[in-house]
C-alpha cells in the first residue's frame, strides 16, 4: 500500500508542475515585454535629450530629428520617425532673471525643446488584454544659438 502511494505522488508533482507552466511562461513572457518598453522609453529620453543639446547650439530640426532617431534602438515593437518628433523654440523662460540681447538675437534666457512620441506594440502582453503604449518624452535646454556676438550681449 506505501508503494502505490509514493508512485502516484510522483504523477501528481508532474500534473501540478504542467498545470502550472503556462501561468510561468505567461508573467516572464509579460515582465519580459514590460522591461523592454521600459528599456524603449529610457532611450528615447536619452535621444531627446541628446537631440536637445544639439538644438541649444543651433543645429537645425532636421539634423536634430535624424540624430534622436538614431539614438533610439531599432525593434519592431516600436517604431517611430522623424514626423513623430517636435523641436519647440526658442522661447523665453518665464520667471528667468537676467541680461537681455539688444542686438537681434535669441536671449540667453531663452529654451528649445525637443519632443518624442511613439506607440510601443505589446508582442506578449497582447494576447492578455494589452496593445499598445504610448511612450513620449520631452528633452528642455537652455537655449545656446546665437547670430549676435558674444560681446554683445548683456552689455
Amino acid at each position: 500500500m506505501g508503494k502505490s502511494l509514493k508512485f502516484w505522488a510522483k504523477g501528481q508533482a508532474i500534473i501540478e508542475f504542467t498545470l502550472m507552466l503556462p501561468i510561468i511562461i505567461t508573467v516572464l513572457a509579460g515582465l519580459t515585454d514590460l522591461g523592454l518598453a521600459l528599456y524603449l522609453a529610457i532611450a528615447t529620453q536619452n535621444a531627446v535629450r541628446e537631440g536637445a543639446r544639439l538644438a541649444a547650439r543651433g543645429v537645425n530640426s532636421s539634423t536634430v530629428k535624424s540624430q534622436v532617431i538614431s539614438g533610439i534602438p531599432a525593434t519592431s515593437q516600436f517604431n517611430i520617425t522623424t514626423a513623430d518628433i517636435t523641436v519647440t523654440g526658442p522661447t523665453t523662460m518665464s520667471g528667468v532673471t537676467g541680461c537681455t540681447n539688444s542686438s537681434g538675437g535669441s536671449a540667453p534666457q531663452s529654451k528649445i525643446s525637443v519632443t518624442a512620441t511613439g506607440t510601443y506594440n505589446y508582442a506578449f502582453l497582447k494576447y492578455v488584454g494589452f496593445t499598445t503604449q504610448t511612450i513620449s518624452r520631452t528633452g528642455i535646454m537652455r537655449y545656446e544659438g546665437s547670430t549676435a556676438s558674444p560681446e554683445s550681449l548683456c552689455h
